[in-house]
C-alpha cells in the first residue's frame, strides 16, 4: 500500500497554537574584564562624619650629615620637614528602575541579573579610577622600551630604575606590574638570550608571571593594544607600579552599602 505524505507539517498555517520559539530563562554568560588594580593598593578607611577630604602626610627624609661636631658642643638642632597628600571623596552611583508590570511578566529574574551587572559596573569603576591614579603618578619612572615590543630585559631595566629612585619592593621583595594580555604575549614569546623562553620563567594561573624581583599579571583594563606585536611605547603603560602607592593612592569612591 502506498504511503501518503504527512498532512500536518510545522509550517501548516491552520495550526494556531503551535510553539515557534523556546525562550531559555537563564541568561548566558557574558565577557567581563579581570579587575586587578584594586589588589595593588592599600585602602584607608574614612570614618563617618569626617568631611569630604582625607589628608595624609609623610616625613621628608633627612640628608646625610658630613660635618663633624666640635668637642664639648651639642651642636644645633635641625628642623623636620613633612608633606601632605589630600584626597577628595567622590560618590559614584547608578540604578535601574523597573515597572511592576515588567517584573511580573519578564521571563528571567531581572532584579538578580541586573544587580549582578551593576556590581560589575561598580568594580570596573573602582578599577578604572585606580588605573587613572597610577597613570597620573608614574611619569617620573617612565622610560622607553628597549625595542619595538616589551621583553624581559625591559622589566629588568624597570626594576633597577625603581631601585635607583629608592623605591622599595611591594610584596615579598618583588615589584608588581600589570600589563595587557597582548603585551604579556610579547614577553613570553621573547626567544632571545636571557628572554622569557631562555630562562624559563614561572607562569602561574590567572596570567601571572613570577621571576626574580618582579611579579607581572595581566588585565585587559591595563592598556588597549591594536594587535599582538604592537606593544606600547613606554613602561608607564605597562603599569610598573611604584611603592609610593602605599600612601598616595586612595579609593576615591563611596561604598555602595553603609
Amino acid at each position: 500500500m502506498a504511503i501518503s505524505p504527512a498532512s500536518v507539517l510545522t509550517g501548516t498555517g491552520s495550526i494556531g497554537h503551535k510553539a515557534t520559539v523556546y525562550y531559555d530563562r537563564v541568561a548566558m554568560d557574558n565577557l567581563k574584564k579581570a579587575l586587578r588594580f584594586f589588589s595593588l593598593v592599600e585602602p584607608r578607611r574614612l570614618p563617618k562624619q569626617s568631611g569630604l577630604v582625607s589628608q595624609m602626610f609623610r616625613y621628608i627624609p633627612f640628608a646625610s650629615n658630613t660635618t663633624g661636631g666640635s668637642e664639648g658642643q651639642v651642636g644645633s638642632g635641625i628642623a623636620i620637614t613633612t608633606e601632605t597628600v589630600s584626597v577628595t571623596v567622590v560618590q559614584y552611583f547608578d540604578f535601574v528602575n523597573f515597572s511592576d508590570l515588567y517584573l511580573e511578566t519578564i521571563i528571567d529574574d531581572a532584579l538578580t541579573n541586573s544587580a549582578e551587572e551593576l556590581g560589575y559596573r561598580a568594580g570596573l569603576t573602582v578599577d578604572t579610577l585606580i588605573r587613572m591614579e597610577f597613570d597620573a603618578g608614574s611619569a617620573s619612572t617612565s622610560t622607553a622600551t628597549i625595542g619595538a615590543n616589551l621583553v624581559a630585559n625591559d622589566y629588568r631595566k624597570a626594576v633597577q630604575l625603581l631601585r635607583g629612585s629608592d623605591v622599595k619592593p611591594k610584596e615579598g621583595g618583588d615589584f608588581l606590574s600589570l600589563a595587557h594580555p597582548y603585551v604579556i604575549y610579547d614577553l613570553i614569546a621573547d626567544s632571545t638570550a636571557g628572554g622569557f623562553i631562555d630562562v624559563r620563567l614561572k607562569l602561574r594561573r590567572n596570567c601571572a608571571i613570577c621571576w626574580k624581583h618582579l611579579r607581572a599579571a595581566c588585565t585587559a583594563t591595563a592598556v588597549t593594544i591594536k594587535r599582538i606585536g604592537q606593544s606600547a611605547g613606554n613602561l608607564r603603560k605597562q603599569r610598573v607600579l611604584r611603592d609610593y602607592t602605599r600612601s598616595a593612592i586612595w579609593r576615591r569612591y563611596s561604598p555602595l552599602t553603609a
